[in-house]
Order: C-alpha cells, then structure tokens, then sequence
C-alpha cells in the first residue's frame, strides 16, 4: 500500500510554497499558513518532517518580536526549507 497526498492537496501545497517564495517579506500568518501545510502532508510525503523545522524556528522568532501579531511581515532567511517542496 502507498501513502501519497492526493493531487489537490499537492496543488495547495505547492501554490502556498511559491506564494512564499515570491513574497519579499510575507507575512507570519502566510508562513504560520504554510506550516500547518507542511506539517499535515507528513504522512503523504517522505521526509517532509526534515524541511520545516527551521521555519517553524523562524516564525516563532517573528511572532515574539512582533509581540503576538500575526499580520507583521517577516524576512525568511531559511528559504531553503520550501525548496524541497517545490517540484
């Protein structure tokens, strides 16, 4: 038996992935967004627990900052972890 995501939630992934990547500074909520994404596609891709722990570390240095606002932008210097993502 094979574990896949289905391909709509490949295609919602995938858009979340490069509207980020496309964003000069999204937002924490984006990223926020993009995380519960990520991390609800575990079971359907391998390996996709390694590439998003960074990020995760990254928004929550953004919301402490921010103090709690999830509609401030912050910079992404971890892009790497959405590249695995992106076919």
């Amino acid at each position: 038996m094979t574990v896949k995501l289905n391909p709509e939630r490949a295609l919602k992934l995938k858009t979340a992935c490069l509207e980020n990547l496309e964003a000069t500074t999204p937002l924490i909520r984006d990223v926020a967004r993009l995380l519960g994404l990520m991390t609800s596609s575990f079971p359907g891709v391998m390996c996709g627990a390694l590439h998003y722990r960074v990020l995760e570390m990254e928004k929550a240095c953004a919301l402490k900052r921010n103090k709690g606002n999830f509609d401030r932008p912050m910079t992404l210097s971890s892009i790497q972890s959405c590249k695995p993502w992106k076919p």
